[in-house]
């Protein structure tokens, strides 16, 4: 038995759409995500991660960091 979920496959296509540079799309698959209800702890994280690789990949270094010590820290709230 396994803890960990398959990544949802909005992730996937998103995660997709970010390789071939395709920005807009992702964002635009990714927000309808996060507005999603029910999310578990993984998949918050998995998102987090996407959206952090997605903000690398523009070159906004500062939003990978801000993002990054959120998700930490939200992920200890979560924990608890």
């Amino acid at each position: 038995m396994t803890i960990f979920q398959e990544k949802p496959e909005k992730l996937i296509r998103a995660e997709k759409l970010i390789d071939d540079g395709n920005y807009d799309s992702a964002l635009e698959i990714m927000r309808v995500f996060e507005k999603e209800e029910g999310q578990n702890l993984q998949n918050i994280v998995l998102y987090h991660l996407l959206e952090c690789q997605l903000f690398f990949q523009q070159s906004k270094f500062e939003k990978v960091i801000t993002l990054s010590e959120k998700t930490y820290q939200e992920s200890f709230f979560y924990l608890i």
